[in-house]
């Protein structure tokens, strides 16, 4: 990778140098170069003392020079043609330390580079998502975590340093986050916004409630959100490379998810993640329920049933099952329809709905079931919401 003549002057604007620039062009290397300033090209920086400087240097191509002044300069620099120019004062830098400066600036974006390859290289070995974000784990030194699109926990890096934030270790530990911190994510347009529309990361800051800030990026297919990476601030500052690393992992992820039968392809609504959390978790915190159940305007206690449609008879791509849900979404507008392990399923709220209505219903949804093929089981009413698992099976 490389970084522009331009971000290089701007990394060292603390030693106050003097810039020229008359291109900005990428730069992918450096040398320090004392009296060899022959056959120079344009993609490199050349450091040198002034007293080396060649006084009739000539280039018919742009040069990169970071000059430091050791002597009087006896003659204009900024007369030089086609040369891109930092001049430093000697007495105000460590030429060791300027060098290991260059290093971090230049070539700290190697580690992109080689967390690609090491993701690829994983997937060709057939290397599932869990080892894969523990390679990752490696170059972003910090917790990660990958949830499903109603951000159930799918795996996690295994973290070996202190992590120090209940929320985050809560989440490891039963699945599903923190009322609190989920209130945050569905309420926040600020978090909201940018996951629906972009598919880059971005830092989310709910010190409120954490300990730490989390960098998080959206893992889409077709801009359908099924996952979401997440990584938490707890072992060292985040950098513009870690947001890199993390959306070119979403995009290479991507068609590994589809076939991981831990995340679902649902539509990232709030009910969605409570659904989610009791079909799939085998403790269940009753805490977590009960308040999330608050948050969400959920019904805890009603008539309910589920009508859980089979689309497995045949493989079914995302994108026909997104158009599926879609359909019957549109059909069930008032009831909450989800996916769930290549299944779409439809949690009805029996209220005090009137029969004419529900007959509208069930002979469009009849039709839909029709004309693609489906089965669809119902089971019995139950009351509690806690045994949408026992009517699921």
């Amino acid at each position: 990778m490389s970084a522009t003549f331009n971000e290089i002057s701007t990394k060292l604007s603390s030693k106050n140098p003097i810039v020229i620039i008359r291109k900005n062009i990428n730069i992918s290397n450096y040398y320090y170069i004392e009296d060899d300033f022959d056959n120079l090209n344009s993609y490199s920086l050349y450091i040198c003392k002034l007293s080396n400087f060649p006084k009739d240097f000539k280039s018919d191509k742009i040069i990169n020079f970071l000059i430091i002044v050791d002597v009087n300069i006896k003659y204009d620099l900024f007369q030089l043609k086609n040369c891109n120019i930092l001049i430093l004062e000697k007495d105000k830098i460590s030429l060791y330390k300027l060098l290991e400066d260059l290093q971090d600036i230049i070539n700290i974006n190697a580690d992109i580079i080689a967390s690609s390859n090491s993701i690829i290289d994983a997937l060709s070995q057939n290397q599932n998502i869990d080892d894969i974000i523990k390679t990752i784990h490696h170059y972003l030194q910090n917790p990660i975590i990958i949830t499903n699109s109603a951000n159930y926990l799918c795996c996690h890096s295994g973290d070996d340093f202190d992590i120090n934030d209940t929320i985050w270790e809560d989440y490891i530990k039963y699945g599903y986050p923190d009322p609190n911190y989920l209130e945050k994510i569905y309420y926040d347009i600020k978090f909201v916004q940018p996951l629906s529309t972009e598919s880059d990361s971005h830092i989310i800051d709910y010190l409120d409630v954490m300990e730490h800030r989390i960098l998080t990026c959206p893992i889409k297919i077709n801009n359908f959100n099924v996952a979401y990476i997440y990584v938490l601030e707890a072992n060292k500052p985040f950098n513009k490379e870690d947001s890199r690393i993390l959306n070119i992992l979403g995009k290479i992820l991507a068609p590994s998810i589809i076939n991981d039968s831990r995340f679902t392809y649902c539509e990232n609504t709030q009910v969605d993640s409570i659904i989610y959390y009791l079909l799939s978790c085998n403790n269940t915190q009753p805490h977590f329920l009960e308040k999330t159940c608050e948050i969400l305007n959920l019904e805890l206690y009603s008539n309910f049933f589920l009508l859980n449609i089979n689309c497995s008879k045949e493989e079914v791509k995302i994108e026909k099952l997104k158009e599926l849900y879609t359909l019957i979404k549109s059909i069930f507008f008032n009831q909450f329809v989800f996916i769930y392990k290549n299944q779409i399923c439809i949690l009805y709220i029996t209220r005090d709905d009137n029969p004419h209505k529900f007959k509208i219903y069930s002979k469009y949804f009849l039709d839909i079931c029709e004309k693609y093929n489906l089965s669809v089981g119902i089971s019995d009413i139950f009351f509690n919401l806690h045994d949408i698992k026992i009517a699921y099976k």
